[in-house]
């Protein structure tokens, strides 16, 4: 056999190994994009939530949900079904008079704007004050959120309780929260 004869048998292997490593990594590519991940349902439980700053423990006949660090509670035994949000923020690092002073923008860029200060609010013996925000554009599916900030010694303590005001629910319902709402120490 001639060297231009073996010379041209290597150019159709490697000619051949080429093809077979692009249909290979064709069959790869189709494999992983029609790969589809498992579906885990977990159902919601009756826990106590930690985060970095506050531990909530959900009062008898309320349904928890986890999402990421925003809890959705649902009240189902008094017979209402009432939309709240527990979110930790520890992204927010604020005092009161800095967040008084101007706007911030959270939550998917939704921009807060202050509409009043309410002093004097207690929960679990710890005196805070609380800046009452409700958003420019509505967060949830076109309804309007009204969101309390809760501060100890003018810092902020990067929590919000938000709620659906369609749903009828007033600022005294937050007192419910406050029964089992214990910040960190």
């Amino acid at each position: 056999m001639s060297l231009l004869a073996l010379s041209n048998r290597g150019e159709d292997m490697r000619f051949k190994l080429f093809i077979y490593v692009l249909i290979v990594m064709a069959m790869l590519s189709t494999f992983c994009k029609e790969k589809v991940p498992p579906v885990v349902e977990v159902a919601p439980e009756e826990v106590v939530i930690k985060s970095d700053l506050f531990t909530f423990n959900p009062p008898d006949g309320w349904r928890v949900e986890q999402g990421d660090d925003v809890w959705d509670m649902y009240a189902e035994s008094p017979g209402r079904k009432v939309n709240v949000i527990v979110a930790s923020i520890p992204h927010i690092h604020m005092t009161l008079s800095e967040m008084v002073k101007k706007d911030i923008d959270f939550m998917m860029g939704d921009s807060y704007e202050m509409l009043e200060k309410t002093e004097g609010i207690k929960y679990e013996g710890v005196n805070s004050s609380a800046v009452r925000y409700i958003s420019h554009k509505p967060p949830l599916e076109g309804r309007y959120v009204e969101s309390y900030y809760f501060f100890k010694d003018d810092e902020i303590l990067n929590v919000v309780v938000s709620f659906d005001s369609e749903t009828g629910v007033t600022p005294e319902d937050v007192t419910v929260f406050f029964d089992n709402f214990t910040p960190f120490p």
